[in-house]
Parts: C-alpha cells; structure tokens; sequence
C-alpha cells in the first residue's frame, strides 16, 4: 500500500504539487484575519480574577494603563521656558484622537489645593499658556505645600515633572505611543529632555519593536539555513525545494490562527522559526537518503530513486513529527496562559503540516524536478561520511570509554540538578528591549526620580453611601497605605484621605501640623462638598465613586520584576485577610501589577509539571512507534541530558526562567528528540544489512550521522541569529535552544550507538 501510494505520487507530481500550493495559497488567505494582540493581558485567562479586578477598576474609576511623557530639565522644572513646554504639550496632547475627554494630566490640568480667606480654592497649577518668573515661584510654592504631588506629578528632586495620558481605548496605545514619540522628538527646548513610557508605552511599542526585528532576523536566519544545505548538497533545487515544505508547515500553521480568530501574540513570533527547524530537518533526511541512492546505486532508475526513499523515510519521519508533536502537546496541555496553549496546539499543526508536504509535496517536486547530486557534491559527500566514518570507529571500538566520557552524563545531570536550585523565575516586560532604546532610559528616570511607573491598586469597598467617610474607614486606609510604604521598591500611595488631608490643611491657613484627616464623617463630606462646588465633580473619579461607598487606593513601585512584585502582592494579600477585611469593609488586588504577577505566576507552578508531561508523551510516543520500552527510554535520554544542561547554564549565569525561555525546554523536546529517533530507527533499519553493531554504527555514522550533522547545523545556525537581535529574550531563547539543539545532537549520536553495543540489542 505505502509503495503503491508513493507510486502515485511520482507518477502524479504535477497534480500533488498543484493540490499542495492550492493549500498554500488558500490558508495564506487566512494570514488576512489575524490580529495582534501585545498586551500583558493576553497572557491570562480573560475569566481570571485578576483581569476581572482590573476591568472592574475600569469600569470603576476609568483607570486604564497610561502612556507618561517625561520632560526633565537639570536646572529644574519651575521656571518659565519648562511650565510653558508643559502646557503647550499638555494642550497638543489632548487633541490626539486617541486620548480621553480630560484624559491628560500635568501641571496644566491638575488641581492644586489650597486656602482662601472665606474657604478653600481648587484650580490648576498653570492656568495660563503665558508664564511670568513670579507665576513659576508660585507653582512651585504649591507643589511644595502639597505633598501628594511629589514624587508622582513632580520629581522630588524638582527636575523632572510627568505628563500622563490616558487612552480612549487600550487597542490605540500602538499610535498614540508613535504620535507621542513623534511629539517628542520633534520638540526642541534648551535644556530640556523629553522621554516617553509607561505601561501604555511598553504595550504600544512592544510589537512594533518584536515585529522590526524580526523582519530583520527571520531572512537572515532562511538565507543562513539555505547556506548550510547548499553546502550539504550543493544543487539549487536541493536549496529551494525544502522552501515548499516550509510554506506548507508555517502559512498554514499561520493561517489557520488567522480563520479560527486566535490573536498573534508575542511569544508568536518563534512560531515561523520552530516550524521552518522542523520543515528542513525532515528535507535533509530524504533529500540526504535520496542522493545517497542516486550515488550508490546507478542502475536504478529515477521514479524508483524517489519511491525507495520515501519507503525507506516515510517510517523516521513519521516518528519524528509524532514525537515532535507530543512535546508541543505537553507545552498546551500543562500552561493556563493563552499564548503558549495556542502556539502548542498550531506547532502541532504546523509539525503535522510539514510532514505532509514532506511525504507528498517533496518527493512530487524530485520526481518533476529529477535531480541529480553534483560532481562536487559527491566529493564533499565523500569527504564527510569519511570523517564521519572515522568518528563512527571510534564509538564502534571503544564504546564504554565512549559511555564513560559521556558520562559526565551523570555529572552534567549532578550540575543541570544544582544549577536548576540557582534557577529564577522572574520577568520584565522592559527588560523585553535593548538598554539603548529611549523607552528604557525613561523608565530609568521614571523609577528613579517619581515613586515609581508601576501601578498596584486596591479597590476599597465600605458596602454603603458615604461609608468611606466614617473615622475609623479613613484610618484604616491610611494604615494601610502606611504599611505598604515599608514594603520594598514601594515608594508612595494615592487615596483619597490624601486629597482629606490636603483639603484639612488648606482650611487650615495651611498649618503643615493640620495635614490629617478630618475628625468625622460630617466633616469629611462637606470637605467634598467644598471641593465639588470650586471644580468638577468627576475631578477625582479616578480615585472614589459618586456615592463614597468604594474607592481606589494607587500603589507606585519602580520596578516591574516579577520577584519584586511577588513579595509586595504576597504580603499586602496577608495585610488585607488579617488587619484590613472586615464586615463592613474589603480591599481587593487589582490594577496592572497584579496582572503582571498573575501571569508569570503560572511558570513558576507548571513550568517543570509542563516539561514532565512533554517528556512523558514523548516516551509514550516512542514506546507506541518501537514498541520497546528499552528503546524509548534510549530516546528520549538524550533530550533529558540536555535540557538539564540547559538549565545548569540558566542557574549559573543567572539566565531568568520567564515567558520566553519557559519555551525552550519545549521546544528542544521537539526539534533536539528527532536525532534520538533518526539515530535509533537507523540503527534497527541497518539490521538488514548486518547484526553487528559495531558496523552498524560505522554504517550510521556515514550515511544518516552526515544528515544529522547538516540538520543540528541549519537548526544550530538559525536559532543562533537570534542572539543578533535588539530583544533581549530572544537572544536568551536563541542561545538557549541552539546549544540544546548541539548537545542533542552529540548524546544522540554517542550515547544510543554505544549503548546499543554494550547492551548488545536493539530491542
């Protein structure tokens, strides 16, 4: 039947191509639906508590994430040429389509307040777009008597001051980050620096920055791998035909995300590379197979060339897509994040899809295209199964000295063990770009000079009207917000008992002993009522809802790693359960941090579970295909090794365990595990050629160890482009996947060889 079926195909070519570029052609119509989606959000379930908070936060009190412009002025920022930037800015900034009714806040737009002989004034710190010097002392003697302002409005070293812009809606930070950019590079002050960030700036910028990249990479990375199978067979068509299995794997892969809806994520952006690995490694196997038939046996003819290879291939690269497809299959089955369920379920996809291209699509194209191996190539060809023959003696003859010095097997296990208690769970969604780029430099201002660009909120509720006004709920607030002040890389709160104690102190004759709280509830209403009637009511819905039953407390921490936030989100989540929750009073989590730290949070939980079921489908995978447990065992040994190496090298250089390099285990499952395969299936198809082992492993050596060679390089080679990349993880994933790929390799090809002669089966 399966001779019969290649039969066809060659018989057929032109038909079986047609039918595979219509494929082509119809999913990359899909390519069309897909959108992207960059956000951190993405990352978690949309039923998640934590995005529910932060919706309800939304929905609350308008809070999205921000983009902040940073104008610094080492002189300092009150002085005439500073204040008319801002307003000027703040004025520009309000007419961008993109941005909120009343959605800037700065020196401009924010209300200072303050005490007047018959009560209390609430108006901006400029009001004019004409500032005079006496007017810049004053703004600064305000500031000077508000203290909320400092460090989240102003520097308090004086020298920076923020503009903050809030989105109409979080899908236009893209533009709105580019046309602030834009804003700023094109705004010229003596004297005057201006930065933008934020977590609306991190989101807005992230795929564009991922996106150029890899628009530089991705063709590198092709043209390296098509240099490495030029020198492996030296025949443009030999080139060019594994370019058709790549397509059929990635635009269908691809393209159907695009017709199912699922949204491009930034993680899937490895996806084309992944799948491109896979694609050529199944063309070197039978291209290899069929050159080697066309040097070796010269009486037989070409459609037969083609049909005894696809016979003699179609087995190895069946087990290997099986087994491939079992790791992506662990990576989905065991993570709860969106992005790396999905880039599982369309590896496999793309995994299944190469090799239908391999065994119908590849040999069509040989078949129509009849090739040939190259004088040159038959040469080069020799040279290496030589040298390759050499090292296969060496392994034959002396395979437990082999054994014993790939046993550094148990040492790199014993160091892969210890180096995976050194291993961190952390991330950065800004530690995502290049330190060069101006995003970085202004979150480094931001962190340094302001309380911080990284948000936590709590969402007070007193579960009745004007509940929040009642003494002892104030003094529950400011305890709270005296507590997390403690906490580290915490470095300031906004509630809106801050604004009770601004409005107390203007009232009285700004007496810096009267910044507290008002005594009662009654007080503390007419504070409001005072304050409502000199502005607009919605001036401070950001922070406490129309009826003063619930209320938002900002927390600003300047950094945004994971291992700093979980300590913080740790230890406020016991203050709340124990000193803060009561009948008549609940703070909740919320904001971005909190998302943040829910989406890493997972890695630390199922990250080992995930590679546990990966490795243990993989074994299955090889048990069902062999049907030897000493055999799939064998196998999958390799991997095992070096996906512990990996992780020695992550512990020892202080490489994180994040979103991007979770993936490499995964990953090396599936491309490093088609070596044990290829290794071991070749060992047993040698059978028909002698029992011997160690000619066997000779006869490996020269013909399928030459292929192996060629594919652990174009793989090698194209994952190691990626450390030429501006994204910082890339070049970690990058790294960390071409050295997994190099060691599988190597204990593929010492390791089962030897094992096999000392234990003398192959069974």
């Amino acid at each position: 039947m399966k001779r019969a079926f290649f039969s066809w195909v060659t018989e057929n070519p032109l038909r079986v191509v047609l039918v595979g570029v219509s494929m082509i052609l119809f999913f990359a119509y899909g390519l069309t639906g897909i959108v992207k989606d960059t956000s951190a959000d993405a990352f978690i379930p949309k039923e998640h508590p934590a995005l529910v908070n932060k919706e309800k936060l939304s929905q609350l009190f308008g809070l999205e994430d921000p983009i902040v412009m940073v104008i610094e002025n080492r002189e300092g920022v009150f002085n005439v040429q500073t204040l008319e930037l801002v307003y000027g800015l703040s004025e520009t900034i309000q007419e961008f389509s993109e941005v909120r009714n009343d959605g800037v806040t700065s020196l401009s737009t924010q209300k200072n307040i303050y005490g007047i002989a018959n009560g209390m004034e609430v108006e901006p710190f400029i009001e004019d777009a004409v500032v005079d010097a006496t007017e810049a002392k004053r703004v600064e003697a305000f500031i000077d008597a508000f203290p909320l302002m400092q460090g989240t409005l102003v520097s308090r070293d004086r020298k920076a001051t923020l503009i903050i812009v809030d989105l109409k809606d979080s899908t236009d930070s893209e533009s709105l980050y580019f046309k602030l950019q834009e804003l700023s590079d094109n705004t010229h002050s003596e004297g005057i620096s201006l930065y933008v960030a934020g977590e609306g700036a991190v989101s807005g910028y992230m795929g564009s920055y991922i996106d150029r990249d890899a628009m530089r990479l991705n063709p590198v990375a092709a043209i390296v791998i098509m240099i490495v199978l030029y020198i492996a067979f030296r025949r443009l068509g030999a080139v060019l035909l594994p370019n058709l299995v790549i397509a059929g794997a990635a635009v269908t892969a691809l393209g159907a995300m695009g017709f199912s809806g699922v949204s491009f994520f930034v993680i899937t952006n490895a996806l084309p590379v992944v799948l491109i690995g896979i694609s050529v490694a199944d063309s070197i196997h039978i291209l290899s197979t069929y050159y080697e038939r066309r040097r070796d046996l010269i009486d037989e003819t070409h459609k037969e060339a083609v049909i005894e290879t696809m016979l003699e291939m179609w087995r190895p690269v069946g087990l290997t897509t099986l087994t491939t497809m079992a790791g992506f299959l662990g990576l989905s089955l065991s993570s709860t994040m969106p992005p790396m369920i999905y880039f599982g379920i369309f590896a496999m996809f793309g995994v299944a899809m190469a090799w239908l291209f391999s065994i119908t699509v590849l040999p069509a194209m040989i078949a129509l295209l009849r090739l040939k191996p190259s004088p040159r190539f038959r040469k080069r060809e020799s040279d290496d199964a030589s040298s390759l023959s050499h090292i296969g003696k060496i392994v034959s003859q002396h395979p437990k000295k082999v054994l014993l010095i790939a046993s550094s097997i148990a040492i790199i296990g014993l160091i892969g063990l210890i180096g995976l208690s050194k291993l961190v769970v952390n991330e950065d969604r800004i530690a995502t770009f290049h330190q060069d780029e101006p995003i970085v430099q202004a979150d480094k201002i931001i962190n340094s000079r302001f309380d911080g660009s990284h948000y936590l909120d709590i969402l007070v509720d007193s579960f009745e009207e004007e509940g929040l006004f009642e003494p002892s709920v104030m003094q529950k607030v400011e305890e709270f917000q005296s507590y997390v002040e403690t906490l580290a890389h915490v470095n300031g709160s906004v509630a809106y008992t801050d604004y009770l104690k601004q409005m107390n102190r203007a009232l009285f004759e700004a007496d810096e002993k009267m910044y507290r709280l008002p005594a009662s509830a009654d007080a503390s209403a007419q504070y409001f009522l005072l304050y409502s009637a000199r502005a607009a009511a919605d001036d401070l819905e950001h922070i406490i809802d129309y009826d003063y039953q619930k209320a938002n407390i900002r927390i600003y921490m300047d950094s945004g790693e994971y291992i700093h936030e979980k300590l913080v989100i740790d230890q406020i989540a016991k203050y709340l359960l124990q000193d803060f929750n009561t009948d008549a009073l609940k703070g909740e989590i919320s904001g971005r941090v909190n998302v943040e730290y829910h989406w890493v949070l997972p890695i630390e939980k199922s990250h080992f579970q995930g590679i546990a079921i990966a490795l243990g489908l993989v074994l299955l995978m090889a048990l069902i295909s062999f049907r030897s447990l000493y055999l799939a065992v064998l196998v999958t040994l390799p991997v095992v090794l070096s996906i512990l190496m990996i992780y020695a090298i992550m512990g020892y250089s202080g490489i994180w365990l994040g979103v991007g390099t979770s993936m490499f285990a995964s990953i090396a499952i599936g491309l490093g595990v088609d070596f044990a395969v290829h290794t071991a299936e070749r060992m047993q198809s040698l059978r028909s050629v002698t029992t011997d082992m160690r000619e066997r492993t000779v006869l490996l050596y020269s013909s399928t160890g030459r292929a192996l060679l060629f594919n652990a390089l174009a793989l090698a080679f194209g994952f190691g482009v990626l450390v030429t990349s501006k994204v910082v993880p890339l070049v970690k994933f990058g790294s960390l996947v071409a050295v997994a790929i190099g060691s599988s390799f190597m204990f593929s090809l010492l390791i089962i060889p030897a094992v096999m002669i000392v234990m003398n089966k192959d069974r």
